[in-house]
Protein backbone atom coordinates (compact mmCIF):
# COMPACT_ATOMS: atom_id res chain seq x y z
CA UNK A 1 0.00 0.00 0.00
CA UNK A 2 1.27 3.55 -1.18
CA UNK A 3 1.65 6.10 1.76
CA UNK A 4 1.41 9.82 0.44
CA UNK A 5 1.95 13.14 2.17
CA UNK A 6 -0.23 16.06 1.32
CA UNK A 7 1.44 19.39 2.60
CA UNK A 8 -0.03 22.92 3.16
CA UNK A 9 2.50 25.37 3.86
CA UNK A 10 1.38 28.55 5.02
CA UNK A 11 3.07 31.82 6.71
CA UNK A 12 1.80 30.77 9.69
CA UNK A 13 1.40 27.36 9.83
CA UNK A 14 1.78 23.61 8.22
CA UNK A 15 -1.25 21.86 7.59
CA UNK A 16 -0.71 17.98 6.35
CA UNK A 17 -2.02 14.34 6.02
CA UNK A 18 -0.54 11.40 4.90
CA UNK A 19 -2.88 8.82 3.06
CA UNK A 20 -2.81 5.25 2.09
CA UNK A 21 -3.68 4.50 -1.36
CA UNK A 22 -4.43 1.33 -3.34
CA UNK A 23 -6.63 -0.14 -5.61
CA UNK A 24 -9.72 0.09 -3.45
CA UNK A 25 -9.26 3.35 -2.70
CA UNK A 26 -7.63 5.84 -0.28
CA UNK A 27 -7.88 6.45 3.24
CA UNK A 28 -5.92 8.82 5.67
CA UNK A 29 -3.90 7.59 8.30
CA UNK A 30 -3.30 10.60 9.84
CA UNK A 31 -3.77 14.69 9.62
CA UNK A 32 -2.25 17.55 12.02
CA UNK A 33 -1.42 21.02 11.65
CA UNK A 34 1.39 22.98 13.46
CA UNK A 35 0.32 25.90 14.18
CA UNK A 36 1.72 29.70 15.43
CA UNK A 37 4.99 29.34 13.55
CA UNK A 38 7.33 31.60 13.69
CA UNK A 39 6.13 32.19 17.29
CA UNK A 40 9.21 30.95 19.50
CA UNK A 41 7.85 29.01 22.32
CA UNK A 42 4.06 29.55 21.17
CA UNK A 43 4.53 27.12 18.49
CA UNK A 44 2.67 23.27 18.96
CA UNK A 45 1.99 20.75 16.73
CA UNK A 46 -1.14 18.84 16.62
CA UNK A 47 -2.31 15.37 14.55
CA UNK A 48 -4.77 12.49 15.15
CA UNK A 49 -4.62 8.88 13.69
CA UNK A 50 -8.18 6.97 14.59
CA UNK A 51 -9.08 7.89 17.94
CA UNK A 52 -5.03 8.91 18.80
CA UNK A 53 -4.92 12.36 19.53
CA UNK A 54 -1.20 14.07 20.16
CA UNK A 55 -0.41 17.47 21.27
CA UNK A 56 2.96 18.82 21.79
CA UNK A 57 4.95 22.52 21.54
CA UNK A 58 7.40 22.84 18.66
CA UNK A 59 11.16 22.95 19.38
CA UNK A 60 13.79 25.88 19.23
CA UNK A 61 12.71 28.64 17.33
CA UNK A 62 9.19 26.94 16.01
CA UNK A 63 9.76 28.21 12.51
CA UNK A 64 8.63 26.49 9.20
CA UNK A 65 12.27 24.32 9.31
CA UNK A 66 11.68 22.83 12.84
CA UNK A 67 7.50 22.22 12.22
CA UNK A 68 8.40 20.33 9.13
CA UNK A 69 11.09 18.55 11.42
CA UNK A 70 8.90 17.36 13.93
CA UNK A 71 6.46 16.42 11.09
CA UNK A 72 8.98 14.39 9.82
CA UNK A 73 9.97 12.80 13.34
CA UNK A 74 6.44 11.79 14.24
CA UNK A 75 6.20 9.96 10.83
CA UNK A 76 9.04 8.30 11.26
CA UNK A 77 8.04 7.32 14.92
CA UNK A 78 5.34 5.73 13.47
CA UNK A 79 7.08 3.92 10.86
CA UNK A 80 5.29 6.05 7.51
CA UNK A 81 8.07 8.26 6.60
CA UNK A 82 9.85 5.60 5.15
CA UNK A 83 7.09 4.39 3.42
CA UNK A 84 6.08 7.67 2.04
CA UNK A 85 6.05 7.28 -2.11
CA UNK A 86 5.50 10.90 -2.91
CA UNK A 87 4.92 14.06 -1.94
CA UNK A 88 1.87 16.46 -2.69
CA UNK A 89 2.34 20.51 -2.02
CA UNK A 90 -0.60 23.24 -2.26
CA UNK A 91 0.85 26.14 -4.11
CA UNK A 92 -0.97 29.18 -4.38
CA UNK A 93 -0.05 30.85 -7.50
CA UNK A 94 1.11 29.31 -10.78
CA UNK A 95 0.00 32.06 -12.71
CA UNK A 96 -1.00 31.47 -16.16
CA UNK A 97 1.66 28.64 -16.69
CA UNK A 98 0.45 25.52 -14.56
CA UNK A 99 -3.13 24.30 -15.40
CA UNK A 100 -2.11 20.94 -14.20
CA UNK A 101 -0.23 19.46 -11.11
CA UNK A 102 3.29 19.60 -11.93
CA UNK A 103 6.08 17.13 -11.04
CA UNK A 104 8.57 19.73 -8.96
CA UNK A 105 11.84 19.92 -10.90
CA UNK A 106 14.32 23.01 -11.18
CA UNK A 107 12.18 24.98 -13.43
CA UNK A 108 9.01 24.20 -11.59
CA UNK A 109 10.86 25.50 -8.58
CA UNK A 110 11.77 28.98 -10.53
CA UNK A 111 8.51 29.38 -11.66
CA UNK A 112 7.30 29.17 -7.88
CA UNK A 113 9.42 31.85 -6.91
CA UNK A 114 9.10 34.21 -9.82
CA UNK A 115 5.41 33.95 -9.14
CA UNK A 116 6.16 34.61 -5.38
CA UNK A 117 5.83 38.57 -6.52
CA UNK A 118 1.89 37.61 -6.92
CA UNK A 119 1.54 35.80 -3.82
CA UNK A 120 4.20 37.27 -1.32
CA UNK A 121 2.58 35.67 1.49
CA UNK A 122 2.22 32.24 0.14
CA UNK A 123 4.33 31.27 -2.52
CA UNK A 124 7.93 31.57 -0.50
CA UNK A 125 6.75 29.15 1.91
CA UNK A 126 5.19 27.07 -0.76
CA UNK A 127 8.66 26.95 -1.88
CA UNK A 128 10.10 26.84 1.67
CA UNK A 129 7.53 23.34 2.56
CA UNK A 130 8.73 21.51 -1.10
CA UNK A 131 12.72 21.86 -0.39
CA UNK A 132 12.44 21.27 3.62
CA UNK A 133 10.19 18.19 2.13
CA UNK A 134 13.36 17.14 -0.43
CA UNK A 135 15.90 17.18 2.90
CA UNK A 136 13.74 14.75 4.72
CA UNK A 137 12.49 12.71 1.78
CA UNK A 138 15.71 12.48 -0.83
CA UNK A 139 14.96 11.09 -3.88
CA UNK A 140 10.91 11.24 -3.14
CA UNK A 141 8.58 12.71 -5.91
CA UNK A 142 7.24 16.05 -5.01
CA UNK A 143 3.92 17.33 -6.53
CA UNK A 144 2.47 20.86 -6.96
CA UNK A 145 -0.58 20.92 -6.89
CA UNK A 146 -1.60 24.96 -7.90
CA UNK A 147 -4.82 27.20 -6.30
CA UNK A 148 -4.59 28.96 -9.96
CA UNK A 149 -4.88 25.68 -12.23
CA UNK A 150 -8.52 25.07 -11.65
CA UNK A 151 -9.17 28.60 -13.00
CA UNK A 152 -7.02 28.51 -16.34
CA UNK A 153 -10.30 27.75 -18.43
CA UNK A 154 -11.34 30.96 -17.69
CA UNK A 155 -12.34 32.73 -21.00
CA UNK A 156 -10.32 36.23 -22.02
CA UNK A 157 -13.04 38.07 -21.29
CA UNK A 158 -13.18 37.13 -18.00
CA UNK A 159 -9.67 37.47 -17.10
CA UNK A 160 -9.13 40.78 -19.05
CA UNK A 161 -9.22 44.18 -17.02
CA UNK A 162 -9.80 46.76 -18.85
CA UNK A 163 -6.27 47.93 -19.17
CA UNK A 164 -3.78 48.29 -21.97
CA UNK A 165 -3.45 44.67 -23.55
CA UNK A 166 0.56 45.12 -22.98
CA UNK A 167 -0.21 45.46 -19.45
CA UNK A 168 -1.23 41.47 -19.68
CA UNK A 169 0.85 40.96 -22.02
CA UNK A 170 4.21 42.11 -20.64
CA UNK A 171 3.51 41.90 -16.80
CA UNK A 172 0.88 39.32 -16.64
CA UNK A 173 -1.86 41.47 -14.95
CA UNK A 174 -5.23 39.55 -15.14
CA UNK A 175 -7.29 38.00 -13.21
CA UNK A 176 -6.31 34.63 -12.10
CA UNK A 177 -8.28 32.94 -9.64
CA UNK A 178 -8.09 31.22 -6.15
CA UNK A 179 -9.15 28.39 -3.64
CA UNK A 180 -9.19 26.14 -6.93
CA UNK A 181 -7.92 23.17 -4.97
CA UNK A 182 -11.44 23.28 -2.89
CA UNK A 183 -12.85 24.28 -5.78
CA UNK A 184 -12.16 21.09 -8.22
CA UNK A 185 -13.41 19.14 -5.06
CA UNK A 186 -16.41 20.65 -5.13
CA UNK A 187 -16.78 20.66 -8.77
CA UNK A 188 -16.60 16.86 -8.40
CA UNK A 189 -18.14 15.73 -5.63
CA UNK A 190 -21.18 17.78 -6.27
CA UNK A 191 -22.20 15.80 -9.09
CA UNK A 192 -21.59 12.53 -7.22
CA UNK A 193 -24.36 14.26 -4.30
CA UNK A 194 -26.83 15.15 -6.68
CA UNK A 195 -26.50 12.76 -8.98
CA UNK A 196 -26.23 14.42 -11.90
CA UNK A 197 -23.80 14.05 -15.20
CA UNK A 198 -20.86 16.31 -14.30
CA UNK A 199 -21.29 18.33 -17.18
CA UNK A 200 -25.56 18.89 -16.32
CA UNK A 201 -23.95 20.92 -13.31
CA UNK A 202 -23.91 24.44 -13.22
CA UNK A 203 -22.84 25.75 -10.18
CA UNK A 204 -22.18 29.55 -8.23
CA UNK A 205 -20.01 29.13 -5.08
CA UNK A 206 -18.60 31.77 -2.40
CA UNK A 207 -14.69 31.58 -2.20
CA UNK A 208 -12.89 32.83 0.43
CA UNK A 209 -13.80 35.41 3.83
CA UNK A 210 -14.60 38.37 1.25
CA UNK A 211 -17.34 35.82 -0.58
CA UNK A 212 -16.17 36.02 -4.00
CA UNK A 213 -18.51 34.24 -6.20
CA UNK A 214 -16.84 31.22 -8.45
CA UNK A 215 -19.25 30.00 -11.24
CA UNK A 216 -18.50 26.82 -13.01
CA UNK A 217 -20.43 23.98 -15.21
CA UNK A 218 -18.92 20.89 -14.95
CA UNK A 219 -15.20 21.03 -14.10
CA UNK A 220 -14.64 24.06 -16.03
CA UNK A 221 -14.71 27.67 -14.48
CA UNK A 222 -16.67 30.25 -16.08
CA UNK A 223 -16.46 33.18 -14.58
CA UNK A 224 -15.11 34.67 -10.67
CA UNK A 225 -14.59 37.92 -9.30
CA UNK A 226 -11.04 37.21 -8.01
CA UNK A 227 -8.31 39.24 -8.67
CA UNK A 228 -4.46 39.47 -9.82
CA UNK A 229 -3.44 38.27 -6.71
CA UNK A 230 -4.81 36.54 -3.21
CA UNK A 231 -5.24 39.57 -1.06
CA UNK A 232 -7.65 40.90 -3.73
CA UNK A 233 -10.95 41.80 -3.30
CA UNK A 234 -14.15 41.12 -4.90
CA UNK A 235 -14.79 43.12 -8.27
CA UNK A 236 -18.26 45.88 -7.93
CA UNK A 237 -19.12 48.76 -9.99
CA UNK A 238 -15.80 51.02 -8.95
CA UNK A 239 -13.63 48.26 -9.05
CA UNK A 240 -14.36 45.96 -12.28
CA UNK A 241 -10.85 47.97 -13.44
CA UNK A 242 -8.78 47.70 -10.43
CA UNK A 243 -6.94 44.44 -9.34
CA UNK A 244 -5.51 45.78 -6.63
CA UNK A 245 -2.42 47.72 -4.46
CA UNK A 246 -0.16 44.67 -5.49
CA UNK A 247 -0.32 45.56 -9.57
CA UNK A 248 2.32 48.36 -8.53
CA UNK A 249 4.50 45.84 -6.83
CA UNK A 250 5.10 43.24 -9.91
CA UNK A 251 8.84 43.33 -11.19
CA UNK A 252 8.84 44.60 -14.68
Amino acid sequence: MDLILVLNCGSASVKFALFASDSQGTDALCEGMASRVNEPGQGHLRWRSGERHHDQPLPGSGDHRQAIASIAAQLHEQGWLGRVQAVGHRVVHGGDQFRAPALVTPAVEAAIEHFGAYAPLHNPVNLLGIRLCQQHLPGIPQVAVFDTAFHSTLPPEAYHYAFPEAWHRDWGVRRYGFHGINHHYISKRLPVLLQQPVDQVRAIRPSGQRLQPVCDQGCHQCRHQHGLHAAGRPDDGQSLWRPGPRVARIPV
